[in-house]
């Protein structure tokens, strides 16, 4: 115990010591939180869907939902899934002209089914987990009343083949936004 002071304990560490410890844990933490608060920080980091990517800009849920917040518009969610043939020919109607300029006012959100089960099952009415399926939030995430198809259990299905559908629901979503 010859190179202990009066005092002092072998198990007390210096302040310089208790100090660098806690900034590595700072650094360490800052580490695992960069990505998130990035995440957060950048909604416009764009999905590649396949959905006409060139002209649209499409989210995941929660980046939608941040940019649906910060800007105002509702969000339109598709909820699909890579093999499902209705999905692939839904896809066509986003290239169209007139979908692609009423995207516009609107935050698109993808959710691929098979990826995000839980997500896509919650998303909607109770027991609606079909694909293809597309809803309206308001900019909390909240599913906007009125706007659907009204079909019953496949409220939230749109025809696939004629984008007139798509746009009226996509226009009556628009109308509702809460932005000036």
């Amino acid at each position: 115990m010859s190179g202990l002071h009066r005092g002092s304990s072998p198990f007390r560490r210096s302040p310089t010591v208790a100090t660098g410890r806690a900034l590595a844990i700072l650094v360490v933490s800052f580490g695992f939180l960069l990505p998130i608060a990035q995440a957060i920080a950048e909604p416009s980091a764009k999905l590649t869907t396949g959905w006409n990517d060139s002209q649209l800009t499409w989210l995941d849920h929660d980046r939608g939902l941040v940019e649906a917040k910060r800007t105002g518009k509702p969000m339109m969610v598709v909820v699909h899934t890579t093999w499902c043939p209705y999905c692939k020919q839904y896809r066509t109607l986003f290239s169209d002209p007139k979908v692609v300029k009423a995207a516009q006012g609107l935050v698109l959100v993808m959710v691929d089914r098979d990826k995000e089960k839980a997500l896509a099952n919650g998303l909607g009415p109770p027991g609606q987990t079909y694909v293809p399926r597309t809803l309206f939030l308001t900019p909390d995430g909240v599913l906007m009343a009125g706007v659907a198809n009204g079909t019953g259990d496949r409220s939230n299905l749109v025809d696939y083949y004629d984008p007139d559908e798509l746009l009226g629901l996509m226009a009556k979503a628009a109308a509702k936004s809460p932005r000036p």
